[in-house]
């Protein structure tokens, strides 16, 4: 259903150097979900991604494998990397 209202936004890469939250700020920023409950499926766990998102308010970074329905329902939008999409694609 999400993808369905086009509430799913693929990206190239979401990897970091360095854990910055203004990085993922601005990503959000650009996508046009700042402000919105938002849910990121990574590829695997990413330390540094995920300390750099622990502190944006409505934002949850999970897995792809650990992904379940209830998730993806409790987020208004869904955004991916485009790896980690073919893995949740493979995955269902």
């Amino acid at each position: 259903a999400k993808l369905a209202s086009g509430r799913v936004c693929v990206v190239d890469d979401l990897g970091m150097d360095a854990p910055k939250t203004s990085e993922v700020f601005r990503l959000l920023k650009g996508l046009g979900v700042a402000g919105r409950s938002v849910l990121i499926g990574t590829e695997s766990h990413d330390a540094v991604f995920w300390k750099s998102s622990r502190n944006i308010p409505h934002l949850n970074v999970i897995p792809v494998a650990d992904l379940n329905a209830e998730h993806l329902l409790q987020s208004a939008w869904f955004v991916t990397s485009a790896k980690a999409f073919e893995v949740l694609k493979a995955a269902y």
